[in-house]
């Protein structure tokens, strides 16, 4: 589910759908966010709140789900957040030292519209909803694309040619009938079609859930073309969902390419009540189809030679090791400052250079 809950594009769904772990766990995740009312009472969520789910699976934040530090990570709650974030803009090529506190402007409206200025130091609060600020999106740098599809792109050569090594051990004269056999006899001949229909089937299928996760959220970036972007939030000590939550300054590691905001575009207050079963079909296609290619894959399995489930594991394996590779962001925490409780907005303006 954590990779699930930060994937961003395609190429995300082609990986998660790839060589799978946790199949059942991503079909489980797509009822949850999108199903409809009769698959969610099949697996025990039919009472659930959105927000649950969002808290678990989806990038989103909004007014019932935020991100915090809890002094160790930044982990999501359940609840509304007492933080705030600040988005400062300076001039392209310029100090932050070069500027007193005089050439500060402070403005508290939608950072789209500021964005687009050219001159000034701005120090920014984004006031375009009621929604928590995006932390995980936003403190670490992520991967490029271009990496993302070239791991997806190396998962799926993976499972083709696991795949073809199957129907190798199957259907090949020299070999079939005297190294690769299934307790001492040869392979039974639904053994390679059903381990290669439900391989594919599976992968449709987990490909369909993990788009329903991701197109239940909208993510909006920004990019400051004439300013150098840096971020800042400040959260105060409160409590949340009966979490203690301590004063800090978050903030990443030097200066953002872009600022990402991820709202659920599901079941938002003030939408058509509709709008969140316009993605149950597709869920039930999608959790059936996978479902239908997790047995049949299963059932091939069992009658082929034993060394194609090692080939299919290793496989597996490697694809997972990619998983982390793209998620290695989340290993690396913001920079952070405690601070005294209700002394967050001095610390920022005494601090404002040298962030």
């Amino acid at each position: 589910m954590q990779f699930m809950s930060q994937a961003m594009g395609i190429a995300d769904c082609i990986l998660l759908a790839v060589l799978p772990i946790g199949a059942i766990t991503t079909v489980v995740s797509a009822i949850r966010v999108a199903g409809p009312t009769s698959l969610k009472s099949f697996i025990g969520r039919a009472r659930e709140n959105l927000s649950a789910a969002e808290v678990e699976v989806m990038s989103s934040t909004s007014d019932e789900v935020c991100e915090l530090w809890n002094g160790h990570s930044v982990v999501r709650c359940p609840g509304s957040a007492d933080i705030y974030q600040f988005i400062c803009l300076l001039p392209r090529g310029s100090k932050l030292e070069s500027f007193s506190a005089m050439q500060t402007t402070i403005r508290c409206e939608e950072l789209s519209t500021v964005i687009k200025r050219e001159t000034d130091i701005f120090v920014v609060v984004d006031n375009s909803d009621n929604s928590s600020p995006n932390l995980l999106l936003n403190c670490h740098d992520r991967v490029s694309r271009g990496e993302i599809y070239f791991y997806a792109a190396f998962g799926v050569i993976l499972q083709v040619g696991a795949l073809i090594y199957f129907g190798i051990i199957t259907y090949n004269p020299p070999v079939k009938g005297e190294f690769f056999l299934k307790d001492g006899k040869r392979i039974v001949g639904y053994a390679f079609p059903c381990a290669a229909a439900g391989t594919i089937l599976l992968f449709i299928g987990l490909f369909i859930c993990a788009w329903v996760v991701e197109d239940s959220t909208t993510e909006t970036c920004y990019e400051a073309p004439n300013h150098q972007l840096f971020v800042v939030w400040l959260q105060k000590d409160h409590t949340v969902n009966d979490q203690v939550f301590k004063p800090y300054a978050i903030y990443p590691a030097g200066e953002r390419k872009y600022i990402t905001m991820s709202r659920r575009n599901i079941n938002r207050p003030g939408r058509d009540e509709e709008s969140g079963q316009r993605l149950a079909p597709t869920t039930l296609f999608g959790s059936l189809i996978a479902l239908i290619g997790f047995v049949s894959q299963f059932i091939g399995m069992r009658g082929l030679n034993w060394t194609a489930s090692v080939v299919q594991l290793v496989a597996t394996l490697i694809v997972t090791g990619f998983r982390a590779i793209v998620r290695r962001g989340l290993n690396k925490p913001p920079v952070r400052t405690p601070l005294l409780s209700n002394t967050e907005l001095d610390w920022f303006s005494l601090t404002f250079g040298n962030l």
